[in-house]
């Protein structure tokens, strides 16, 4: 997941990037690797990189060695018309960060909240729920005419920003794009220093609200055996942004911000003790501001997701950017949470859709061995064509069964397996 958001963050400033694949290793004379460095191979090229390897010498005192990086290559090298020249769609961008002001990241018994955890969380959570998504500099928030390419912009906790930013934000949200803010992004300025409210937080429709005597009265009693927050999100009836399936249950929370509502916003869901009812403090505000929409998230779902793997905690966050978006994506993919990355690119009349397999190697650790990846099956993906276009050809990477149809300007291709990696491409007149 870092592989994909790195090398999405260096090409979305069109810079060329050669990833390394694999690490460090501490027996260099034997690669025992496998498929691990053939589905790093293929994630770096998905979202635009250009692949290198390092200790190559003990390929070539073992050649059986050189297998999942041969097939690989070679995939890569067949399909070369697909790749070279082709950019990922810009759609959601998540900003990167790793810097906490004082006193702000928690190390807790069972769950931690940082800037690192906050923006690779969201980040995974977007891209495990095969949203199209691109990783972010927070100096690019300076860079208006990059922000205006995308469609919505996801701040995890984004605590520090400068008041040029502030103003693009504003910009950006007004001309029609759609905003996500999470916890206590903007509370603090460029130096570190807590603001009394949130700079976004007249677009929000919210202020921060110190918490009183009966707030912390209701955390203290709702310590379930000495340990965590026995409190959770939980939507209101009614409301608009999350799906059924999701709104119907209680998502656990850890830590969050306390704000007041203002005139113009809108609760779509509380904080709430145990399994009752009473709101403790507002967990989702949404608002319009000018032509675009805001969504204020008072915990941070991202840092929990990472930990947890709770998918609710992505669903959510993939509701909430649907609500915001100012249009549909162009597209979607029915497939299995965090089973299937996907990524796609586009040059002139031509879309490419990179699908890796990571049912064997999502645990996101370094030196693993991968000796076998269990194909993903059915794999749906649905395209929106654009007004005046025609569906000329569709082709795949490798031979694989797929069926397609077209109903109500939406192509829907149903690809009967993904092994370790394919590309769908769809030509268009």
């Amino acid at each position: 997941m870092e592989r994909a958001e790195g090398v999405s963050l260096a090409t979305a400033h069109g810079l060329a990037v050669w990833p390394y694949i694999g690490t460090y290793d501490p027996f260099p004379r034997i690669a025992h690797h496998k498929y691990e460095l053939g589905q790093e191979i293929f994630t770096s090229v998905a979202f635009g990189g250009s692949p290198i390897l390092y200790h190559t010498y003990f390929y070539t005192d073992h050649p059986e060695a050189r297998g999942p990086i041969k097939e690989a290559f070679e995939i890569l090298e067949k399909n070369d018309e697909y790749i070279s020249g082709f950019n990922s769609e810009k759609f959601c961008a998540v900003v990167w960060n790793s810097a906490d002001p004082p006193g702000h990241a928690v190390e807790a018994w069972l769950w931690n909240t940082n800037a690192r955890l906050s923006s690779l969380g969201s980040f995974s959570a977007c891209i495990n729920n095969h949203i199209q998504t691109t990783s972010l500099l927070k100096q690019d928030l300076d860079n208006m005419d990059l922000l205006s390419k995308y469609k919505v912009l996801y701040l995890p906790d984004i605590c520090y920003l400068a008041d040029k930013q502030i103003a693009n934000i504003k910009t950006f949200v007004a001309n029609g794009g759609g905003l996500v803010m999470t916890y206590a992004t903007s509370l603090y300025d460029e130096h570190g220093n807590k603001r009394p409210d949130f700079a976004l937080g007249d677009i929000a429709k919210m202020r921060y609200h110190k918490p009183g005597e009966r707030y912390y009265q209701k955390v203290n009693e709702s310590f379930a055996f000495g340990s965590v927050q026995d409190m959770y999100l939980k939507t209101r009836q009614g409301q608009e942004v999350i799906k059924s399936t999701l709104a119907d249950g209680l998502m656990p929370t850890h830590l969050y911000e306390t704000v007041d509502v203002l005139e113009g916003g809108t609760v779509a869901a509380d904080m709430v003790v145990g399994t009752g009812s009473e709101p403790v403090a507002p967990g989702l505000v949404v608002a319009r501001y000018g032509k675009g929409k805001v969504a204020y998230i008072a915990a941070e779902p991202g840092a929990m997701y990472l930990q947890t793997g709770i998918r609710e905690f992505s669903d959510f966050i993939r509701d909430v950017i649907e609500y915001v978006s100012p249009e549909k994506a162009s597209y979607e993919i029915e497939a299995p949470i965090a089973s299937l990355i996907a990524n796609m690119t586009m040059n002139g009349n031509r879309m490419v859709f990179h699908l890796i397999n990571r049912t064997a190697s999502n645990q996101e650790r370094m030196w693993q061995n991968i000796y076998y990846i269990p194909p993903i099956e059915n794999v749906k993906i649905k395209v929106r064509i654009p007004d005046g276009r025609k569906i000329k050809n569709i082709t795949s990477f490798l031979p694989v069964a797929f069926s397609q149809k077209e109903e109500n300007n939406i192509l829907e291709i149903t690809i009967s397996r993904v092994e370790k990696y394919q590309g769908i491409v769809i030509e268009m007149q």
